[in-house]
């Protein structure tokens, strides 16, 4: 995306030959060190999401069999899988969306 708006100041402002190369160089750079950081964090964001993952399916898992057992009761299960089934990850964006820059 920034490179799509990086676009957008280099005709803006009429660079064109060293300094359009210049900026270039520049964005390039940007695009290959958010790949970079991307490509490092690829393995803890994975590990992450599957800890997590596992964490709400125990946690549905627990909150279904405590209301079959009569522990809780529709009103608070309910909740209790509402508040389980919200999104909480951190997200970071997959590295197919720097592709467009190299």
């Amino acid at each position: 995306m920034e490179y799509v708006k990086g676009i957008a100041v280099i005709k803006a402002f009429h660079m064109h030959g060293d300094k359009a190369k210049r900026i270039k160089d520049t964005i390039g750079g940007t695009c290959r060190r958010a790949i970079t950081y991307e490509e490092t964090f690829v393995v803890p964001n994975s590990a992450y999401q599957l800890c997590f993952s596992f964490g709400v399916a125990v946690m549905v898992f627990l909150i279904v069999v405590r209301y079959l057992y009569g522990s809780i009761g529709l009103p608070v299960t309910m909740m209790l899988l509402v508040y389980a089934s919200f999104p909480r990850r951190v997200a970071v964006s997959p590295i197919g969306d720097f592709q467009a820059c190299l």
